[in-house]
Parts: C-alpha cells; sequence; structure tokens
C-alpha cells in the first residue's frame, strides 16, 4: 500500500535532534512491523501549545518557550503517544515537575481535540506489547475513520449550504 520511501518521509516528518531513548526506538521497531500502515510522525508539537503559552504571557506568568512535543503522532486521527521510561525509577517522568510537566502536555492536547496515551515499559515488552500495541492500532484506526466520515459530513453540509443559497 506504501512505498519504501513514503514511509521514510513520513517517518522523518518532525524529527528533532532529540536522543531516542530506548523505549522509543523498541516502540518504533515494533510499530512500523506490525503496522506499516499507520505511519506516525516523530516528535511532534502538541497543538494548541502556542495558544496555552500566549495566555500565560498575557495573564503576566512565565511561558514555556519550547513546545510540548509528543513521542509520536499520527496527525490523521489526532492521536499522540508519550513512552514513559524510568517508571519504577526516579526519572525525568516521576520528579515534581516532570509530572506536572507531562499532565500540562495531556490537558493542552486534550483541549486541542487530541488523545494523549502513555506507555511504559512494561506495556512494551513481554506479553504487553501483545495487548497494547493492537488496541493502540485499533484505536487509531478508529479515530482515522471517525475523523474522515466528519470530514464527509461537513464537505455535504457545505455543498448543501451552497446549493441552498443558489
Amino acid at each position: 500500500m506504501s512505498t519504501g520511501k513514503k514511509l521514510k518521509t513520513n517517518f522523518a516528518a518532525n524529527v528533532s535532534t532529540k536522543k531516542r531513548s530506548r523505549l522509543e526506538n523498541i516502540f518504533s521497531a515494533k510499530w512500523l512491523r506490525n503496522y506499516p500502515h499507520l505511519l506516525f510522525e516523530r516528535e511532534y508539537v502538541i497543538p494548541g501549545w502556542r495558544a496555552w503559552a500566549e495566555e500565560k504571557k498575557q495573564l503576566g506568568l512565565v511561558a514555556r518557550r519550547v513546545p510540548y512535543k509528543a513521542d509520536f503522532a499520527w496527525p490523521q486521527a489526532c492521536v499522540v503517544v508519550e513512552v514513559q521510561g524510568g517508571t519504577f525509577v526516579v526519572g525525568g517522568h516521576s520528579t515534581g515537575p516532570g509530572i506536572e510537566r507531562d499532565a500540562i502536555k495531556s490537558l493542552t492536547a486534550q483541549v486541542s481535540g487530541w488523545a494523549l496515551i502513555c506507555l511504559t515499559d512494561k506495556m512494551l515488552t513481554r506479553d504487553g506489547e501483545k495487548i497494547w500495541l493492537p488496541k493502540l492500532a485499533s484505536f487509531i484506526e478508529a479515530r482515522t475513520a471517525s475523523k474522515a466520515a466528519m470530514r464527509e459530513i461537513a464537505i455535504e453540509q457545505s455543498v448543501k449550504n451552497i446549493m441552498m443559497q443558489c
């Protein structure tokens, strides 16, 4: 269905120079092997981030200069995935500032109409991948179909409105 060239183009989209974690590499390899038709983008800037930062500035608060990014994104489905490494050790996601940053990132995505899914080490290794990756793929496929259906309805409604004006 998709060519290797398209895969490379989509896979490379929105890539930053951030070093990939071991868990991100595991997810990426397993996803591309099992779901090559559901291409993702890396280091995707969470939609709504700029509006949120501007609102903070207007309130006289210090706004984050660096955009919130998700590890993986499926823009056609409005789904972003965060791979939460180090969940059982004191790491970036389990410290006070890390928890607050993740909560703000999640809320920013959700109020912008995006689903933010967090995956842990156990969900991506051992038998967890047999449960959670298929569920995630089904969720992305359903949201993609739903978004496409909503676009089709909007187009039909627009055509009807135009026809009524003639």
